[in-house]
């Protein structure tokens, strides 16, 4: 069985994400999260084999949420920047999971924080069998 995190704070995307994924594969475990500080809980408690994330995600549900270093880099030019906290995190996991990077940003100064961290780059929106095929690539299935 493998571990699969999706980070997204849309309903709709993580629904439908969640959606194909449990139809297209029976061995995996999926686990969904809309924020950072629920993602880091996740992260402590289970060990995954990928998290498929976006960029732009909220920090928490709670206004003194704080910023991490690379997130307060761009604290005045974008909201919601949730995936440079958890590049903070990443940085110090001992076991880091393969991340694939789901995002609609096509900053090439945010995306080039990520790149040390992300394993491969899908663009959003992307087609149904375009995202499976990246997921099956990642998990090598």
């Amino acid at each position: 069985m493998a571990n699969i995190l999706f980070i997204d704070d849309s309903p709709e995307i993580y629904n439908v994400a969640f959606s194909v994924l449990q139809s297209t594969h029976d061995n995996l475990n999926i686990y969904l999260s809309s924020n950072v500080r629920s993602t880091i809980r996740l992260l402590c408690d289970i060990e995954f084999d990928l998290v498929i994330m976006d960029v732009f995600i909220p920090i928490g549900e709670n206004a003194e949420d704080t910023l991490g270093t690379r997130a307060k880099m761009y604290e005045g030019e974008y909201q919601h920047l949730g995936g440079l906290e958890l590049l903070d995190f990443f940085s110090r996991m001992d076991n880091k999971p393969k991340i694939l990077l789901h995002t609609a940003c096509f900053d090439y100064n945010v995306i080039s924080l990520f790149t040390e961290f992300v394993d491969d780059r899908l663009r959003k929106p992307a087609s149904i069998d375009v995202f499976i095929d990246s997921v099956k690539e990642a998990l090598n299935i």
